[in-house]
Order: C-alpha cells, then sequence, then structure tokens
C-alpha cells in the first residue's frame, strides 16, 4: 500500500532591486493528509498551516502543486471542489469577483496546478490564523465536491508551496508596491507505494512494518502483555490459514515510527472493506467497536449471530478503552480510519514501538471459501 508524509522548511525570498529587503515569514503547523497515497490514484486533500504575519483586508493566498499532480483526469474543478476555514470559521467561497464576505477560487492558472484564492474587501488573514483547506469530495460545506487530484505516477518526493499574499492575485506583499510573499512554506509530499501498506513520509521520519510469529504484545491493566501468536505474519501479509471452527486466531504486526516531528505523528489503520470470499460470504466484524471495544468471549457466537468475525487491538497504552485486553471491530460499509500508534513530540528507537494485534474465529456454520481483504495504514507527522 502507500505512505504519506508532510514536511516543512524555511525558505528566504530577497528583494534587492531599489526597495529595502524583505522578508517573508514561515508558515507554520504545515500538514497535507490526503486520502490515498498509492501512485496515479484520485485523492482527497487536507491542507493546514497557520501563518504568522497574517494578510491584510482583499489579500490572498496560493497554492503551487508540483507539476507532477493532475487536476485534469477527475473533472472540472470549481468551488464547489473547496472548502476553506479560518480559525475554524466556514468561509463562503464562489468562482466568480468575491463579495466582500466572500473568497474567489481563483482557477485561472489551475493548468500550472495554481490555485489562488482571492479574499473578499472585508475578509483579513489574523497573525496567527489557522487556516484549513479542503480540496475534493471532502469539500461538503455548501455543496459536494465531486472532483479530485490525480497522484504522481512514479513515488517519490513532491512539492507543495503556499504563500500569501498582500494583493488579490497571489503575486506581491502589498498591493503593488512589494513584490513577493508575506508568509511562505514548502511541504513534501511523499507518494510511496508499499504493496499493502502506505504511510507518510518525510525526511525526518521513519515508518517501519514487521512481521512478527515470536512474541506480540496487548494491553491489560494499563500495561503491555506478552503473547505468542498463532501464526507468523510478513509486513505484507496476515495469512491467517485454515480456521478450526470454534477456535479463535491471533496475529500481530509491529509498527516502529522514529521522527523528530516537534507535535509527534499519528498512525491510523483501515480496511477497504470485510473479509470476503468468492462466493461473495463475508467475516463479519468483531461486535465491539472503537469507542467501545469488548472482550472476546469462549463463545462469541452464543450471544451473537452471525457465524465469524475478525477483530484488531492496538498495544499503544494512549488508547486505553482497549485496556483488559478488549477488541473491536472495523467498519466496512464506509471504510474508516482508526488511530493505533501516537506520539505527542519527537520519538526514536523503542519509544516508536507499537503492535497492531488481530483475531479471528468462525463457527462451524460459516460458509466455506477463502477469504481476504486489504488493510492499509497511515502515518501523518506533525512539525
Amino acid at each position: 500500500m502507500k505512505a504519506k508524509i508532510f514536511s516543512i522548511f524555511s525558505v528566504l525570498v530577497m528583494v534587492a532591486l531599489i526597495v529595502p529587503t524583505v522578508y517573508a515569514a514561515n508558515l507554520t503547523s504545515v500538514k497535507d493528509t490526503i486520502s490515498s497515497s498509492a501512485p496515479e490514484e484520485l485523492a482527497n486533500h487536507g491542507i493546514e498551516f497557520t501563518t504568522p504575519t497574517g494578510n491584510p483586508l482583499d489579500g490572498s493566498f496560493k497554492l503551487v502543486f508540483a507539476t507532477e499532480f493532475d487536476f485534469t483526469p477527475s473533472g472540472d474543478f470549481d468551488a464547489d471542489d473547496f472548502d476553506v476555514t479560518i480559525d475554524a470559521a466556514e468561509q463562503t467561497l464562489v468562482d466568480a469577483e468575491p463579495g466582500a464576505n466572500e473568497i474567489q477560487v481563483d482557477l485561472d492558472d489551475i493548468a500550472s496546478n495554481t490555485v489562488i484564492f482571492d479574499l473578499g474587501s472585508g475578509i483579513s488573514l489574523p497573525a496567527g490564523a489557522d487556516i484549513t483547506i479542503e480540496i475534493g469530495t471532502n469539500a461538503t460545506a455548501g455543496a459536494t465536491g465531486d472532483s479530485q487530484i490525480t497522484n504522481p505516477d512514479t513515488a517519490g518526493a513532491y512539492d507543495l508551496s503556499i504563500t500569501t499574499h498582500g494583493d488579490d492575485d497571489g503575486e506581491d506583499q502589498a498591493d503593488g508596491s512589494t513584490n513577493g510573499s508575506i508568509d511562505e512554506g514548502t511541504a513534501t509530499i511523499f507518494i510511496n507505494d508499499l504493496v499493502t501498506v502506505t504511510a507518510t513520509v518525510q525526511s525526518s521520519l521513519t515508518f517501519t512494518i514487521t512481521g512478527d510469529g515470536g512474541t506480540c504484545y496487548y494491553q491489560d491493566t494499563g500495561a503491555l502483555v506478552s503473547y505468542t501468536p498463532d501464526i507468523t505474519t510478513t509486513p505484507t501479509t496476515i495469512a491467517f490459514g485454515l480456521l478450526t471452527a470454534d477456535t479463535p486466531k491471533k496475529a500481530c504486526q509491529k509498527l516502529a515510527i522514529a521522527t523528530n516531528a516537534t507535535n509527534g505523528y499519528v498512525t491510523t489503520v483501515e480496511q477497504n472493506n470485510d473479509l470476503t470470499s468468492g462466493g461473495g460470504d463475508t467475516i463479519k466484524d468483531w461486535v465491539g467497536t472503537y469507542a467501545a471495544p469488548s472482550a472476546w468471549t469462549a463463545d462469541p457466537f452464543a450471544a451473537n449471530p452471525d457465524h465469524g468475525y475478525f477483530g484488531f487491538h492496538p498495544s499503544d497504552l494512549d488508547y486505553s478503552d482497549f485496556d483488559a485486553n478488549l477488541w473491536a471491530g472495523f467498519t466496512a460499509s464506509t471504510p474508516t480510519k482508526y488511530n493505533v500508534a501516537t506520539a505527542s513530540g519527537p520519538v526514536s528507537g523503542t519509544e516508536g514501538e507499537n503492535w497492531v494485534n488481530y483475531q479471528i474465529e468462525v463457527d462451524d456454520l460459516q460458509e466455506a471459501g477463502v477469504y481476504t481483504n486489504t488493510l492499509m495504514y497511515i502515518t501523518t507527522a506533525t512539525f
């Protein structure tokens, strides 16, 4: 599967004609969470940043994606495909010249992967403003977006430039008086194809999935407890093999994360659908939910109507709802990302090691067949 991550680094802009030297400030807390990090896949983007300086009334801010991103195959982009919040306040977006309290999504240069947000005469960005931009089908304020950006077709690192401006066309610090940006930052988006795992990876973060057949760990009474799994996993497969009725099987994968991100990281896992056979039969999700996980009983079928269950359990003690060896099922009808590992600051070595445990069990009425699905991990670091 795939991985994604974002980083920011300082960029110094110097204007040296007959005007004084002007320096752009660095945007902070920059990140872009994409819905898929697979090459050539359509993806939604969730971009966040803080502008330390702010903008005057009637200014603008601008996104410039690397040329390898493609805006054309998914459809015709318009204002409905974007959402913008300023300090959590949803903004009114339009395609034409903005009113005083509107923002124009200027797509005149979309062929060069440039999008300019022209602020109306009544809108400014205060110093320290937190900006969120959603692009794609995740833009649901008002109308729902129907266009998405296509990822580059080759794995690697790609830039997203973000700048703020005092004029309304994404060019100057002040309206026609000083060239350049007020605040600026560059995020590096890493497109990575890793078979069944995707992670957001950046130069200051490493993310490794290790199969395990010797020792796994679950959380119980506020501590990690070891156990010997029933099968050996690999970084790309969890092969439970032949199941025996009323005999649960457990397995795990170890996630190792190291990063120097000031605000740490979060790792999520999701499944594309229930375990499904060639005949269309399914092994259901465990009855416990992420919000209310439950114990895997000796006879899980006695109180439940289905004939097979699949669930997960994170070892990370930050998720204390799973204490006492409790388990949750995935949501299959709408694939959902579940947090399974996290840190609030830089981590390295064993600090960043966590286990995600998986358990499966069927009774003698579960339909015969070979059942499969796909899991995706995504790790996002915030700097």
